[in-house]
C-alpha cells in the first residue's frame, strides 16, 4: 500500500476529517482507527501518534465541533446583545441547525460515554463554556424581568428539551426523541434537576 507523506500537523486534521466523516455514514461504535489509516494510506500506528486511544480521538472531536458551537453562541450573544427573547431564539436556532447539519456531533455527544472516562473533566470544560452563552442570557433576561423567576437550571431543561424535540422530528433520531422525553417528563413533573442529573444530560450548570 503506498504511504502519503503527510506533515505532522496536518495528518492529526486529516484524522479528525476522516473519522467525522466514518460517524456520519455509521454508528460511533464502528469507527476505526485501523480504517482510518487505511484510508488516509498510512501505517496503522500513524494515527496514535496524535491520538492515544478511540476516546481520545472521540475527545478531540467533540472539542473541535463545540468549538463552532461556542463561537457562533459568542456571535449571535453580541448581535442581540440586551435584546434576551431573540437572543434565546437565535441560539436556539442555530443550535438545531447545528445538530441537524452536522448530526455526526451529535451522535458522538449520544454514544460517547464521557462521563465514565478520563476525559470526563475535559469534556464538560468543552460543554459549560458553550452552555455559558446560554445561561448568561437566562440570568440577564430575569434581572430584567423578562423572563420568569424560575431556576435558570429549570428553564434550561424545557429549552433544551424543546430543541433536541425538533431535532429528533427533522432526523427521526431515536435516541434525540428519547433525549428530549427525559427532559420533558422532568420538567412536566415540576421536577427540579439534580446536579448529578444536569451533568448526565450535559446541560447547563
Amino acid at each position: 500500500m503506498k504511504k502519503n507523506n503527510y506533515h505532522h500537523e496536518n495528518l492529526r486534521e486529516h484524522i479528525i476529517e476522516e473519522a467525522l466523516k466514518q460517524i456520519k455514514a455509521k454508528d460511533v461504535s464502528k469507527l476505526s482507527i485501523r480504517e482510518i489509516s487505511k484510508k488516509l494510506g498510512v501505517s496503522h500506528n500513524a494515527p496514535y501518534k496524535h491520538f492515544k486511544s478511540k476516546d481520545d480521538l472521540l475527545c478531540a472531536l467533540i472539542k473541535k465541533g463545540y468549538a463552532e458551537v461556542t463561537q457562533n453562541f459568542a456571535d449571535i450573544v453580541e448581535k442581540h446583545k440586551d435584546n434576551y427573547v431573540d437572543t434565546m431564539t437565535e441560539l436556539g436556532k442555530m443550535y438545531i441547525k447545528f445538530n441537524t447539519e452536522k448530526y455526526e456531533y451529535t451522535k458522538i455527544i449520544a454514544a460517547f460515554d464521557y462521563q465514565n472516562s478520563k476525559y470526563k473533566d475535559e469534556v464538560e470544560e468543552v460543554f459549560l463554556k458553550a452552555y455559558s452563552h446560554h445561561s448568561a442570557t437566562l440570568l440577564k433576561g430575569q434581572q430584567a424581568g423578562v423572563f420568569i423567576d424560575e431556576d435558570p437550571r429549570y428553564i434550561a431543561f424545557i429549552t433544551r428539551a424543546f430543541v433536541h424535540g425538533i431535532v429528533a422530528l427533522m432526523m427521526n433520531a431515536e435516541e434525540q426523541i428519547d433525549f428530549s422525553f427525559s427532559m420533558f417528563w422532568m420538567a412536566a413533573k415540576n421536577k427540579k434537576p439534580t446536579k448529578k442529573e444536569i451533568e448526565t444530560l450535559s446541560i447547563i450548570q
